[in-house]
């Protein structure tokens, strides 16, 4: 990538392991935030690629040792409204915000997402406009899992 660009987009990447906690994810978003406003920056992009809460499809940061992530406890996975909140409070009226989340259930918050921004009045947002993108359907795990199944019923290995 073009020195300037990365300069001028200040890129930051922030690894995530599966032993973060939802705090820790929160703080990284709130220091985005702030170095958003110091830059004075018109857009902030968060991009997650993990594993997705079955029932909210937050991001999680850990799981149960069977691999589910259903009735995972509140403190073991991020919720959209925890990101949401952690930018509004900031208060930064020029700002657009674009979330994208790669994971299994991740449709799920953009349907959360709809409503939260939807709860708020206009002077109520602590910035300007909301995009939030899943890659799956809020019900569905991800096309992975299907490219798996597809990849051994159907690769050029199978005799059948």
């Amino acid at each position: 990538m073009d020195r300037g660009i990365k300069e001028t987009l200040k890129i930051k990447p922030i690894l995530v392991d599966m032993q973060i906690t939802v705090k820790d994810i929160i703080d990284h978003v709130k220091e985005a935030m702030q170095n958003a406003m110091e830059m004075r920056a018109t857009k902030l992009v968060l991009y997650y690629v993990g594993h997705g809460h079955e029932e909210y499809g937050g991001w999680v940061t850990h799981w149960k040792d069977d691999g589910s992530t259903a009735g995972l406890k509140r403190d073991k996975f991020v919720h959209v409204h925890d990101i949401l909140n952690a930018i509004e409070s900031h208060e930064y009226d020029d700002l657009s915000v674009e979330i994208t989340s790669e994971s299994c259930f991740s449709g799920q918050i953009c349907h959360q997402a709809k409503t939260w921004w939807e709860d708020l009045q206009d002077g109520e947002r602590g910035f300007n406009s909301l995009r939030v993108l899943g890659s799956t359907y809020k019900g569905n795990k991800g096309v992975w899992g299907k490219y798996r199944e597809f990849k051994s019923n159907y690769s050029s290995d199978n005799t059948n």
